[in-house]
């Protein structure tokens, strides 16, 4: 007869023998492997799951897109503060908010924003120039996007910005806002929109942190280029001050497209038209964490506050149509060409679980503190 303490060795490796096959199904990569994995991009045949947007349950669709991965060697975990070191210059418009510690800062030299009314940039509607060329403008995009890095690094001090984000526009714009519509309508010339955000250790940080509990750090530059010497630059930077980890184990290419198509045949998301890699804000610690927010809320900000260390987590950037709400019930008073998909919805994917972790539909889904995080250790 077998002992007790036998029969706990035999059930032991059997449950070990058992999960083996469950290990075995994710191998993990490199982001050197994952880079090469991508070269090809994403090229497929789609049929939208539901009636959004001008598209009917059954529409075929296709996504032809080249796949954004960072040909660096390691994806590491880096550790990030807020860049409070700015350079101000009085005779410029300032933000309060620059001299408060939180690493916010405007600056306007084509017109003073201060104003005791203030106004919406939602209430604004411009002219936009699809061919990418400011109307009449005496730059390029390209020239615009070098104005906006030299702003960069002499008011932020940072050079390691990317832009994600640009557009043209003419000299007219539409809006209640009565010194809106002549300081735009008077200009004979386009000018250009950018946004652009940080890269630590090669890796773009695409998306802050949130959960209900705490905000974290916004993280990206804007800049409305007009001419040189005439320009508006705003935002918020980061500093690396530590790394946690050298790098980072990541799904393949494959599991994470699975993730995206399993979106599209639930439903959520149609016509993905970029995909993206880089990094989302998290704490790993417990705490408190205060958001440093739009320029606009530069008054709820306590002085001095931002001087916690943050992390990051690998994430995917996916730029698609995300099906709001608003497809499925009537809102009173929306108009009829409100409802249908979200456009230039920007979602995180995790790229250790291909689970979304954020959406502007559902909000922060994943908490940004205490995630968990894998290492090689826990993959190996």
């Amino acid at each position: 007869m077998k002992s007790k303490r036998t029969w706990s060795l035999i059930l032991a490796a059997a449950l070990t023998l058992s999960a083996l096959p469950a290990l075995a199904k994710t191998n993990y990569v490199t982001i050197e492997e994952l880079y090469l994995q991508t070269r090809e991009g994403w090229h497929g045949a789609y049929q939208s799951a539901v009636k959004a947007g001008g598209m009917k349950k059954g529409d075929a669709f296709r996504i032809d897109l080249e796949i954004e991965v960072p040909d660096v060697e390691k994806c590491p975990m880096v550790e990030l503060q807020v860049n409070t070191d700015l350079y101000l210059d009085e005779d410029v418009s300032m933000r309060e908010s620059a001299r408060a510690g939180t690493g916010l800062l405007e600056v306007d030299t084509m017109y003073n924003r201060k104003t005791d009314e203030g106004f919406s940039l939602n209430d604004e509607v411009y002219s936009w120039c699809p061919d990418g060329q400011g109307k009449n403008s005496p730059l390029t995009m390209g020239d615009a996007t070098d104005i906006m890095m030299v702003l960069a690094e002499k008011y932020f001090k940072v050079d390691n910005l990317v832009v994600l984000g640009n557009q043209a526009f003419g000299g007219t714009v539409t809006t209640d806002n009565p010194y809106l519509v002549q300081f735009y309508n008077d200009l004979d010339y386009g000018w250009y929109w950018l946004s652009a955000v940080q890269q630590f250790e090669g890796i773009p940080v695409l998306f802050s942190g949130e959960n209900t509990r705490s905000w974290f750090p916004t993280s990206c530059v804007w800049a409305e280029i007009y001419k040189d010497g005439l320009y508006s630059i705003s935002g918020a930077t980061l500093k690396q001050v530590g790394m946690r980890h050298e790098d980072l184990p990541l799904l393949p290419w494959s599991e994470i497209q699975k993730s995206i198509e399993k979106l599209i045949k639930s439903g959520k998301i149609i016509n993905v038209y970029q995909v993206r890699f880089g990094y989302q804000l998290v704490l790993m610690e417990k705490g408190t964490s205060n958001h440093v927010g739009w320029l606009g809320d530069r008054k709820s900000y306590p002085e001095g506050t931002f001087d916690r260390v943050y992390q990051v987590r690998p994430v995917w950037r996916l730029l698609a149509y995300e099906v709001g709400t608003f497809d499925k019930e009537e809102i009173a008073g929306e108009p009829s060409a409100r409802k249908g998909m979200r456009p230039s919805t920007a979602m995180a994917i995790d790229a250790q679980t291909g689970e979304v972790v954020y959406s502007p539909e559902a909000g922060q889904v994943s908490n940004s503190i205490e995630p968990k995080i894998l290492t090689w250790k826990d993959v190996k």
